[in-house]
């Protein structure tokens, strides 16, 4: 386990899954907090996140995702093969990748669901910079809303945040273990 942070420091968003991608992390997930405009304080719950389809086949996000140094991966990998063959192993690699992703939020999902307090939000796609800028698995996860009162109180406490993380951790787990 790599942390991109262990305090309440402001990382930029594509330093994080650089950060992953840089030590070859086999999974990434993001943690936050939800919160939503004051009108909106009875949106309570969790949620999590994969890529979304459209990013998965965008020609540009693969250009910018080889331009950012996985260009040195595909050479090693594949070697002197003609670019769109480079382009087309690396765009089947992310939808490999955005399956993957899939199983890992409904693997931490059905564990997450079982402990948060108000209701379940699902599982659902969005084109995070977290999510389309990781080379492998990866998810984001929003433990409530701190902008709900029920959900806020329950976040401010230790035991709480303790069995979220290890919801998080048995749901990856399950995910490694193909449960």
């Amino acid at each position: 386990v790599r942390m991109t942070r262990d305090s309440d420091r402001f990382i930029e968003l594509e330093q994080r899954a650089d950060i992953a991608n840089n030590i070859g992390a086999s999974i990434f997930v993001s943690i936050h907090a939800n919160a939503v405009d004051k009108n909106k304080r009875s949106i309570s719950g969790s949620e999590i996140y994969y890529l979304s389809k459209a990013q998965v086949a965008s020609s540009k996000r693969t250009e910018k995702i080889e331009n950012m140094g996985i260009k040195k991966k595909i050479s090693s990998k594949w070697g002197n093969l003609k670019y769109r063959v480079k382009r087309w192993l690396l765009g089947r690699h992310f939808k490999r990748n955005r399956e993957k992703s899939k199983k890992l939020a409904g693997k931490i999902q059905k564990r997450l669901k079982k402990t948060t307090v108000g209701n379940s939000r699902g599982i659902k796609t969005a084109n995070f910079s977290v999510l389309r800028n990781s080379y492998c698995p990866a998810c984001l996860i929003e433990v409530g809303y701190l902008t709900n009162p029920t959900d806020a109180t329950y976040l401010r406490r230790p035991s709480y945040k303790q069995k979220i993380a290890e919801a998080i951790a048995k749901g990856i787990i399950d995910y490694i273990n193909k449960k």
